[in-house]
């Protein structure tokens, strides 16, 4: 069993503790001091001399298939977002596994060190290979005794703005993500921004998945598709059966998830 303790901590309180931790896991917390010191050997002792511990930390919202590349293609000169998205459409066309990987792990390796255990990222599924997707699942797991990573599904170009970027959202999706993203006011009209709202909360609905959209994340005073998803919330906690206006649309299997099989999603018309 794997046995350490941190001694002579400090609470945001200020009580001054003893932390012993086993197999880790907290085991115990006691008044600085009254630890037996004797029954840890000294590389597993640790004199916090005063400092503070805390509960570890979160990183809510974090893009770990794009870090690490700023300035490749090309800098972002006008330092807007519109111009950050143009830049990463071209940067992604050279994803690697590989080259994912290693920019992901050393970014989680820099959040660990400053206190950061729970990450989610987001993966752009507008890439037509899903290289993100696949590598930061792959990480996911790699890292898990470091930090709990959690992976969205995310569209960062739309998902109705080209014809298979709906499929690729949903191969994303049954390829194991942890979390079902969207932009809608990154569609071409209010109407596809709806239907992504729809399509995201189905997916979730579906995989008992929760949501974390990118919604309304503009200057545009028109955008309101938090209403939109508002709205549909509340419409689905007041039924108990779904729309009758549905129809299903079979998507095709991709050779990277074997475990995938002929399927069909139901999505609003």
């Amino acid at each position: 069993m794997a046995r350490y303790l941190v001694t002579d901590a400090v609470r945001l309180n200020g009580d001054r503790i003893d932390v012993a931790i086993e197999n880790g896991r907290i085991a115990s917390v006691r008044p600085a001091g009254t630890a037996d010191t004797s029954a840890y050997a000294a590389d597993r002792r640790h004199d916090a001399g005063g400092r503070l511990v805390t509960p570890s930390l979160t990183e809510p919202h974090i893009h770990l298939d794009a870090t690490l590349t700023a300035g490749t293609p090309s800098w972002n000169e006008s330092g807007t977002l519109s111009e950050g998205i143009a830049v990463w459409a071209d940067r992604k066309e050279s994803l690697t596994i590989d080259g994912v990987k290693a920019r992901a792990e050393r970014t989680v390796e820099w959040l660990a060190s400053h206190g950061i255990t729970r990450v989610r990222t987001h993966a752009d599924t507008t890439e037509e290979t899903l290289t993100g997707v696949e590598a930061l699942l792959e990480l996911r797991e790699e890292v898990s005794d470091v930090v709990d990573l959690q992976v969205v599904a995310f569209p960062q170009d739309g998902l109705l703005t080209r014809e298979e970027h709906e499929d690729l959202f949903r191969d994303a999706v049954e390829m194991g993500v942890d979390v079902i993203g969207a932009i809608p006011h990154n569609e071409y009209t209010r109407e596809d921004g709806v239907t992504s709202v729809e399509i995201a909360v189905e997916a979730a609905e579906r995989y008992d998945l929760p949501l974390d959209l990118h919604i309304d994340e503009t200057d545009d005073p028109q955008s309101r598709f938090t209403e939109v998803l508002a709205a549909r919330h509340s419409s689905a906690t007041s039924v108990t059966e779904r729309p009758p206006v549905m129809r299903r649309l079979c998507t095709r299997t991709r050779t990277r998830t074997p475990t995938n099989s002929s399927r069909c999603w139901p999505r609003a018309v």
